[in-house]
């Protein structure tokens, strides 16, 4: 095998390298982002108990 033929092959090699590498960041992107807005809706939904505790006990105190 030719230095051309080892080179191409080499470069095929690191080219399938980077390709799966920028696959797996895409999917760490995405699960990121849906974490991301699991968390939101997660503080959304105590951010109405909370206000609906302190309604309660402003209504059982009245």
């Amino acid at each position: 095998m030719s230095k051309v033929e080892q080179l191409r092959d080499f470069n095929n090699f690191a080219e399938s390298i980077l390709n799966k590498l920028e696959e797996y960041d895409s999917v760490i992107q995405t699960q990121s982002l849906q974490q991301d807005s699991i968390l939101t809706e997660i503080s959304n939904q105590v951010e109405i108990v909370r206000k609906q505790a302190e309604e309660d006990l402003t209504t059982s105190s009245a």
